[in-house]
């Protein structure tokens, strides 16, 4: 075996010494020539190749002439112009780096051609809008016209109206649910209407109206904060809650009116001025009355409810809906001798931590929601001339600030923290009606409310700058009649108004961006229903 170990040797080293130049060269002309044919279907993308300057070095030790001859003849082979793979496994594609010179160019480039940019695909729902809109996105082609003027004076959304028709007599109370799609009117005409503009065509109907208390007018109507359904007040002491439809949900029990002490009975027993839903606690709502008190409901609540004063008390309701309606607190309002006085305004602040409300002694009075309600917290006496009506209690959202519409023809701005003197007075603004309103704008900048019309006048939306306390715009709405019920809609940044016309008017600013149309503008893009 030694020997045959030696042979098989030497036979190696003799094939190995007989190898000649040319051998290297077939074999080098033999690899180039062949190509890398997978027989997977997935290829992977060549690689871009980076060719790097290299420096000149000198090599160290001298290559001999049989090497010379072979770098002369052998050709450099490039795997990635062959589709071969450069590594194993998974294939990542790394991008050159470019010059930072280049770099910037680019950079510059991209710079200048910003405006010329197309513009991003639109949504599902923005598509539909467009097409709702019969394609007028308020950035049309060819249109220069600055932001400000699109939506009218001094940016106030009252660049277009909408007139709906319905009420036979003056639009007392407005009120938009909190998805903005449908609103509530009711009138001097013992009427609630039904607006919902998802569905209304352009022949703006109401697609529901009743009357809730018949012979009485609505002094109220207010959307609960979810919006499933909604409360009206009318002349009636009790007040009734209906469903999201306009069906009667529940009715309010009525006081006895024969108790001199209001604390003994469980609800009002005068007609009832207005309400309000509380901010945060759900189905709690305060309403103000003409027999002096300022009443605190639960209208979720199945069992008796022990107020902070000591009351206690179960309401009415209607066999099968489910509801109770429970008394919870009582605030009895007095003047400065200390006798009864009516309340005709009230208003719960932003976090529902105070209530503030007016009576027709001119005071103006708040009390603590949390501690005792017998006493008022904050008084003015001589907020308002004695003998009016003050029909308005607004708190900012910030709840420093407090706005209230008197009936002797003036609207006064409020600093709670110093209620001692009004930050200013506006006066001149006839007031005609008990239920004349004021809001605020969304970003709490603007005051708005409306005036009544004296003979040959019209009636007006008044826009008060906050800021600066000076009336920033006017404009007339109502030919020789009245402006009753405003509200400035915070989603929807536009204002409805009601007046004596018995017409509810919408303004509408220009949709200078798709997603802030109103449902309001759709309706008007729709066909009449032929019956």
């Amino acid at each position: 075996s030694d020997v045959y170990k030696r042979q098989q040797r030497r036979v190696r080293e003799h094939q190995a010494s007989g190898m000649a130049d040319s051998d290297d060269e077939e074999m080098a002309a033999l690899r180039a020539s062949k190509r890398y044919n997978p027989q997977i279907k997935a290829v992977p993308a060549p690689m871009p190749v980076v060719t790097k300057p290299v420096s000149p070095v000198a090599d160290p030790l001298p290559q001999s002439e049989h090497e010379d001859q072979q770098q002369q003849h052998e050709p450099e082979i490039d795997l990635a112009e062959h589709n071969l793979p450069l590594s194993f496994g998974k294939v990542v594609k790394v991008a050159a780096k470019r010059p930072v010179a280049e770099t910037h160019a680019a950079f510059e480039r991209q710079g200048s051609k910003t405006t010329s940019q197309a513009a991003p695909a639109l949504t599902a729902n923005e598509m539909m809008m467009r097409e709702m809109m019969g394609g007028e996105t308020g950035e049309q082609e060819g249109d220069d016209e600055p932001a400000g003027e699109a939506e009218g004076m001094d940016g106030l959304p009252i660049s277009h109206e909408i007139h709906l028709k319905g009420h036979q007599r003056a639009v007392t109370s407005v009120s938009l649910d909190p998805k903005g799609s449908r609103l509530l009117t009711g009138g001097a005409d013992n009427k609630v209407y039904m607006w919902d503009f998802a569905g209304m065509t352009s022949s703006l109907r109401a697609f529901r109206n009743f009357e809730p208390q018949e012979g009485y007018p609505v002094s109220c109507v207010r959307w609960s904060n979810s919006g499933d359904r909604f409360a009206v007040s009318t002349g009636d002491p009790r007040m009734k809650i209906f469903t999201r439809d306009g069906h009667a949900l529940a009715t309010f029990s009525k006081g006895d009116m024969y108790l001199y002490d209001p604390n003994r009975t469980k609800g009002h027993t005068h007609g009832v001025c207005g309400f309000q839903w509380h901010p945060h606690e759900k189905g709690v709502l305060a309403s103000c009355s003409k027999d002096c008190t300022v009443r605190v409901f639960d209208v979720d609540r199945e069992k008796k409810w022990g107020s902070a004063s000591g009351g206690m008390g179960t309401g009415d309701r209607i066999t099968g809906a489910g509801m109770g309606i429970i008394h919870r607190d009582i605030a009895v309002l007095k003047n400065k001798q200390g006798k009864k006085t009516q309340v005709t305004a009230m208003g719960y602040s932003p976090d529902g931590g105070h209530l503030a409300a007016t009576g027709i002694d001119g005071s103006l009075q708040i009390y603590r929601t949390s501690g005792s309600f017998n006493r008022p917290e904050l008084v003015c006496w001589n907020a308002h001339q004695p003998g009016t009506e003050t029909s308005s209690v607004k708190y900012s959202m910030d709840g420093d600030t407090i706005v209230t519409r008197g009936g002797d023809d003036t609207l006064k701005v409020w600093d709670v923290r110093k209620l001692t003197k009004p930050l200013k007075v506006f006066e001149g603004l006839t007031s005609f009606y008990e239920t004349t309103d004021t809001s605020f704008s969304p970003d709490q900048d603007v005051i708005v409310t409306g005036t009544s019309a004296r003979k040959g006048a019209n009636g007006q939306l008044i826009f008060i700058d906050r800021s600066s306390l000076t009336i920033k715009h006017s404009l007339d709405m109502v030919t020789n009649g009245s402006v009753v019920a405003t509200l400035w809609n915070p989603i929807l940044n536009q204002i409805v108004v009601g007046g004596t016309d018995g017409l509810s008017l919408i303004h509408i600013s220009e949709p200078t961006r798709l997603l802030s149309i109103s449902y309001a503008v759709f309706c008007l893009k729709k066909k009449k229903k032929h019956t």
